[in-house]
């Protein structure tokens, strides 16, 4: 949740400057993915490296939110 707090802003600017939302939303999806098939292994066994996987986790998350565009 942290992690999706943090990094949604960041990811809106990132997909500003690269000019391709996509490339964002896909990176996003595979970092997301990654980090769930470390979760489904339990290749982490430490509170620590659990906490650090999902904070990845909501940051990855937080790609999705460039597809939903701003209209002001």
């Amino acid at each position: 949740f942290l992690g999706c707090i943090i990094t949604t802003p960041l990811m809106g600017l990132l997909s500003d400057r690269v000019k391709n939302r996509k490339i964002i939303m896909v990176l996003g999806v595979i970092g997301a993915a990654l980090v769930i098939a470390l979760l489904i292994t339990q290749w982490v066994h430490s509170i620590l490296g659990l906490l650090l996987l999902f904070f990845l986790l909501g940051s990855f998350a937080s790609t999705e939110v460039v597809s939903y565009p701003v209209l002001i």
